[in-house]
């Protein structure tokens, strides 16, 4: 499996055990810890920032830029669709299994 960064790894899939459906039907989320690597993540604010920037100075393909008086708010639809990186995390067992 390709990673974010494009690292390969492997990944033992996994089944949930009978505590850990009884944690998530009792607290509604179930904590597993850290899954993406240190330099992964670094990798992903950059681009994040990236697409942002071409957002703000307008040659972005898709975004939704809303007002209030000098307060702007900028959202990017589906960055999975603009950047690579983000396209990868979707098929990423690490966050699949």
């Amino acid at each position: 499996m390709q990673t974010a960064n494009g690292n390969t790894t492997t990944v033992e899939r996994k089944a949930l055990t009978e505590e850990q459906v009884n944690r998530f039907w009792t607290d509604g989320y179930l904590g597993i810890g850290k899954i993406l690597e240190d330099d992964e993540v670094e990798l992903l604010r950059r681009e994040y920032d990236r697409e942002f920037e071409r957002a703000y100075s307008g040659h972005h393909p898709r975004y939704r830029s809303h007002a209030v008086g000098d307060t702007r708010i900028l959202q990017i639809i589906q960055m999975c669709e603009y950047n690579i990186h983000f396209r990868r995390l979707l098929y990423d067992d690490r966050i699949l299994d």
